[in-house]
C-alpha cells in the first residue's frame, strides 16, 4: 500500500465529529439499528450471522472512543468493518437462494446503496 493521504483540516474535523458521536450511546444505537435493518433486508437467511458481526463492530467502535476522542483509535476500530464487509460478502455468496433478489440484482442493489 502507498503512503496515507495527508489529513486536511476538514477531514480532521469530520473525524473529530465522528469520534465525538461515538461517545453518545443514542447515536450509536440509532446508526447500529439503521445499518442492521439494511443488512437484514439484504441477507434474509443470515440474520444471526449479520447481527453478530454488526454487534461486534459497533461495540468495537464505541470502545475506541470510550476513554477520549481519538481519531487514531477510530481508524484502528474501523478495520473491523472491512472484515465485516468481507464476511457479509461471503455470506451473500452462500445466501443466494434465500435472497429476495437474484444474485446479480442483489449485487447491483448493494452497489447502488454504497
Amino acid at each position: 500500500m502507498g503512503q496515507p493521504l495527508p489529513m486536511t483540516v476538514s477531514h480532521d474535523k469530520s473525524l473529530q465529529m465522528i469520534c465525538h458521536a461515538l461517545r453518545n450511546r443514542q447515536v450509536i444505537d440509532f446508526v447500529h439499528a439503521s445499518v442492521r435493518t439494511g443488512y437484514l433486508e439484504f441477507f434474509l437467511t443470515q440474520g444471526e450471522h449479520v447481527n453478530t458481526m454488526l454487534d461486534e463492530a459497533f461495540d468495537r467502535l464505541a470502545r475506541s472512543q470510550s476513554d477520549a476522542i481519538d481519531p487514531k483509535k477510530l481508524g484502528e476500530a474501523t478495520s473491523l468493518f472491512v472484515l465485516v464487509q468481507s464476511g457479509v460478502s461471503r455470506v451473500q455468496d452462500t445466501d443466494k437462494a434465500g435472497s429476495r433478489f437474484p444474485a446479480s440484482e442483489a449485487t447491483d442493489s448493494r452497489n447502488k446503496r454504497a
